[in-house]
Formats: C-alpha cells, sequence, structure tokens
C-alpha cells in the first residue's frame, strides 16, 4: 500500500511540476509579448 501511495504523490508532484513550469514560461512570454506591444506603441507615439 505505501508503494503505490508514493507512486500516487510522485505522478502528481511531476504532473504538478510540468504543469508549473508551462504555466511560467507562458506568463513570461505573455510579458514580454506585452513589454514589446507597449514599447512599439510607445515609440509609434512618439514619432
Amino acid at each position: 500500500m505505501p508503494l503505490d501511495d508514493k507512486q500516487t504523490i510522485n505522478y502528481y508532484g511531476g504532473a504538478t511540476g510540468v504543469g508549473a513550469i508551462i504555466l511560467i514560461s507562458g506568463i513570461i512570454t505573455f510579458l514580454l509579448g506585452l513589454w514589446q506591444g507597449i514599447s512599439t506603441t510607445k515609440a509609434s507615439y512618439e514619432r
């Protein structure tokens, strides 16, 4: 029984880790895109 519990925890832990990495990289990509968009908008206004 403990072995099964451990495997379940490892599975969920791994899935959570992967999900967190995907989420973080998604947020970083979003923020970079947002920052680029703001920079482009500012540049076009300043021209």
